[in-house]
C-alpha cells in the first residue's frame, strides 16, 4: 500500500521547519532580508504570530524560499523523490 500522491504533496509544506529552525523573530527578520524581502515587510512577516506550517503555506515562505532555491541547496521535493521510490506492484491489498 503505498502513500497517495496528494498526501505527499501536503507535505511538501516542511517549509515550515524551516521557519521553525530560525526560531526568534529577530533571526526571521534578517534571513527574510537576506532573501530579498524589504525592510518593513521583513519585520511584520518575522513577528507573525502563525505557526509553521500556516506559515509554509501563507505568502511569507512560499515567496522567498521557492523549490529552485531548495534545489541549488541540493534539496529533493517530497513528490519527487516519492516518484522515484514508489513501488510499482502494491504490497499489500486492502481486500
Amino acid at each position: 500500500m503505498g502513500v497517495p500522491p496528494r498526501t505527499v504533496s501536503r507535505l511538501q509544506g516542511g517549509l515550515g521547519c524551516i521557519w521553525h529552525h530560525w526560531k526568534k523573530p529577530e533571526r526571521r527578520r534578517k534571513n527574510l532580508i537576506r532573501l530579498g524581502i524589504e525592510q518593513g515587510q521583513a519585520y511584520a512577516w518575522s513577528r507573525s504570530r502563525m505557526g509553521g506550517w500556516a506559515n509554509a503555506q501563507s505568502p511569507i515562505l512560499g515567496t522567498t524560499i521557492t523549490v529552485e532555491r531548495l534545489r541549488k541547496r541540493a534539496y529533493i521535493p517530497l513528490l519527487e523523490l516519492y516518484n522515484q521510490l514508489k513501488p510499482n506492484t502494491v504490497l499489500f491489498s486492502m481486500t
